[in-house]
């Protein structure tokens, strides 16, 4: 279960990729996004762990209490569990609404080449793959609803699966990359 928890930390940057499809002049703006993406993992990541092991004594550290709230109450900030409460729901929530949008960009771009029913490939008049997105959603809906009815054996399942399918695709890209040749170089 750990490796689900970093694969779910640094999930999401390949919505660069994704979103790079809709964007108006993509050579532009995705290497930007790139750069800001990587800015954004050191500032909040990294910066986070050095300040909270800078606030909080070592003897302190502990599973009780989240170590952000301890340095809020530290601080003095009133009412702080709550406050990062709040925070853990708005990204929870940010993470599922981008997890929608690349899943269903997922289905909607497999239905274009063919590899799904047509189907998922209709987008109403805002350009939203709506059936595409249902199921997405539905598919989210199914998942959320097994960890609350069977934590310990569907959840753990579909949770294997999801780390089987990722790392498939991670072996697959090296496999790729020993195939594909490298592009011609600028210098010669």
């Amino acid at each position: 279960m750990t490796m689900v928890a970093v694969n779910f930390a640094f999930s999401g940057t390949e919505l660069i990729g994704i979103a790079a499809g809709e964007t108006e002049n993509p050579h532009k703006v995705i290497p930007v996004a790139i750069r800001t993406t990587i800015a954004r993992l050191i500032i909040f990541f990294i910066g986070t762990v050095f300040v909270l092991a800078a606030l909080i004594p070592m003897q302190q550290a502990g599973v009780e209490k989240s170590p952000f709230v301890l340095v809020f109450e530290k601080v003095g900030i009133p009412y702080a569990a709550d406050m990062f409460n709040f925070v853990i729901l708005t990204a929870i929530l940010s993470a599922a609404n981008s997890g929608l949008y690349a899943s269903g960009r997922m289905l909607w771009s497999l239905s274009n080449e063919k590899t799904l029913p047509a189907c998922f490939a209709k987008v109403n008049k805002r350009g939203v793959p709506m059936t595409a997105l249902s199921v997405s959603m539905l598919g989210g809906v199914l998942a959320l609803f097994s960890s609350v009815v069977a934590p310990d054996t569907v959840f753990v399942a579909l949770s294997a699966i999801s780390g089987f399918c990722g790392g498939g695709g991670v072996v697959e890209h090296l496999r790729l990359a020993l195939y594909v040749p490298p592009p011609p170089s600028a210098a010669g």
